[in-house]
């Protein structure tokens, strides 16, 4: 048993390489399952390896400080003691391997409906600022001069600003309907 660990282990080893920073638990599982020639019980031992190598990893990024890193791959550890559980029940792994990504997904969706209410009221100046200056885009000579005045502008209107930032916002409109500064 001991000399067929290692061999599984030299194996997940290999891919792990392979992979370089790609490595997933789940491109791992996909790879074994989609290898010939390899029987149920050689493949529980993969799994048993890839989850001691991931392990091992986490301990290591563990000890180096990398918190993110450790706790990515204690997370892949975790999954595929799962998997060891389930592994005959195809349905449930499937179900497994999906289950991260739908996490993925909920955190994506929460992390842009928080950056929308974070970014509302910015979007709402900058609104304001190029309706204003497509009004009479000729009155300023240069954006600098523009992004000077409309920070004063919004200002008064209680929405804070560096200069820099309608100059920016001036800029990209101006680019983009094709009015050329000296």
């Amino acid at each position: 048993m001991r000399e067929r660990l290692a061999d599984a282990l030299s194996a997940v080893i290999a891919f792990w390489c392979d992979c370089g920073r790609l490595w997933s638990y789940k491109s791992f599982l996909t790879s074994l399952e989609t290898t010939e020639g390899i029987d149920d019980d050689t493949r529980w031992l993969c799994v048993v390896a890839a989850c001691l190598l991931c392990l091992d990893r986490a301990l290591v990024h563990g000890d180096r400080g990398h918190v993110w890193k450790a706790d990515d791959w204690f997370d892949c550890a975790k999954w595929l003691h799962v998997v060891l559980f389930t592994w005959g029940e195809a349905k449930i792994v499937q179900m497994i391997l999906t289950i991260p990504e739908q996490q993925d997904a909920k955190a994506r969706a929460r992390a842009g409906k928080l950056s929308d209410q974070r970014h509302a009221k910015d979007r709402e100046a900058r609104e304001k600022v190029v309706r204003d200056w497509e009004k009479n885009p000729d009155r300023f000579l240069t954006a600098a001069e523009a992004g000077r005045h409309y920070t004063e502008w919004l200002a008064k209107q209680d929405y804070e600003c560096e200069p820099s930032t309608p100059t920016r916002w001036i800029r990209r409109h101006a680019k983009k309907i094709g009015k050329k500064w000296r």
